[in-house]
């Protein structure tokens, strides 16, 4: 599932969505949750990385 929160900047989206990820996903929460922020937005080469980051497998 995708999850979009949108608002204006400062307002605690980022930080709102890590603690619901902690308690729903628990211990992994951060290998199976990618934040693409606005900034990363900013130049697509950037965000393609971080998403071929997410989709690496870990090890």
């Amino acid at each position: 599932p995708h999850l979009i929160l949108a608002g204006p900047a400062g307002v605690g989206k980022t930080a709102a969505w890590r603690l619901v990820a902690r308690q729903i996903l628990g211990p992994s929460w951060q290998s199976t949750t990618h934040i693409l922020q606005a900034r990363d937005l900013a130049k697509t080469a950037g965000a393609m990385k971080k998403f071929e980051e997410f989709l690496r497998p870990a090890g």
